[in-house]
């Protein structure tokens, strides 16, 4: 999923230099499309993505999914739901670790966003580039990351085992590498180095979404994405305003790259998080593959028993 989200970010980068050039009239347009997209899948978010009444054994919830359709539950009611699930009392720590994992996202969430908010305006400044120049830097930075995620991490995955919270200790340092590298950028020969030494920075998503679901239940995992994704939400509208005030007044005491110094310095809290959960979780959660293991074959039983279960949530 991260993967088909860079790979697309790359096509459309390709595209901006001509729509730039051909559509020079009622630009507005462009972002009224866009946000009309980003609103039908909010929509979409709410009205589908909801989890099933029943538990990976085909049983009902002992809450109000098990009492009423999903569908008669209100908003609110699910926002609600999805906190208190996520964060409720946990066995061996794992509410903590929830904890971590979602302050992990939000920190990460903010490193990253220095680039999307501050990365062209500090490249024209640094050496001059103007939107071609980097347009095709950033479509190249993009199919760096989607090919690191579509391919190159699950070939580490299934070569090396590691545990899950490895990888955001690798993402991390990753950001840290690429965003102080920035920060010393003067010549435009060097800058297409930087997608390689950030090309493992964005581990940290998938790596918070497999902690996460090796924590929490199955049938608890959709409303724990949820809360985590929200966090991933709030630090974006955090870094608009930070970068948005901050970048202009490095960028008026001579010092842009200070802006990019404070993201690798993020990445680096979000590393020592990540190690600090593979330094903890129980010994039973270490090894995730055979935890999600487990969940399969529970959901394949569920599978089996769906048709005699249905009709009785439907009695209920």
């Amino acid at each position: 999923m991260e993967a088909s989200m860079f790979l697309g970010g790359a096509v459309n980068m390709l595209s901006v230099p001509a729509i730039n050039t051909y559509i020079t009239h009622n630009r507005i347009y462009i972002f009224i499309v866009a946000e009309f997209v980003a609103f039908l899948g909010v929509v979409y978010i709410i009205t589908m993505l909801v989890d099933d009444p029943r538990d990976s054994n085909g049983s009902l919830h002992d809450n109000d999914y098990a009492i009423k359709k999903v569908s008669d539950i209100s908003v609110a009611g699910r926002i609600v739901d999805a906190v208190k699930t996520t964060f409720k009392s946990r066995s061996n720590g794992a509410r903590r670790m929830i904890i971590a994992v979602c302050i992990a996202q939000f920190i990460s969430t903010v490193a990253i966003h220095s680039e999307m908010e501050v990365l062209f305006l500090y490249l024209r400044y640094m050496i001059d580039w103007e939107l071609p120049q980097f347009s095709l830097y950033f479509a190249a930075e993009c199919a760096v990351n989607g090919i690191s995620l579509l391919l190159l991490l699950p070939l580490m995955k299934a070569c090396c085992k590691p545990q899950d919270a490895l990888f955001g200790v690798i993402g991390g340092f990753s950001r840290f590498a690429y965003s102080v590298f920035l920060s010393m950028l003067h010549w435009s020969h060097y800058a297409y180095c930087a997608p390689f030494l950030g090309m493992f920075s964005m581990y940290v998503f998938p790596t918070g979404r497999a902690v996460t679901a090796s924590l929490v239940p199955l049938e608890e995992q959709g409303r724990a994405f949820t809360v985590l994704t929200s966090f991933e939400e709030i630090a974006s509208v955090c870094s608009y305003f930070f970068y948005g005030n901050a970048y202009p007044y490095f960028l008026e005491h001579k010092m842009p790259g200070l802006a990019f110094i404070f993201a690798g310095a993020c990445g680096l809290v979000a590393s020592a998080i990540y190690m600090a959960l593979y330094c903890t979780m129980p010994k039973n959660l270490q090894n995730d593959d055979d935890l999600r293991s487990t969940h399969i074959e529970t959901s394949a039983s569920y599978e089996q028993n769906f048709g005699r279960n249905n009709t009785e949530i439907d009695k209920s």
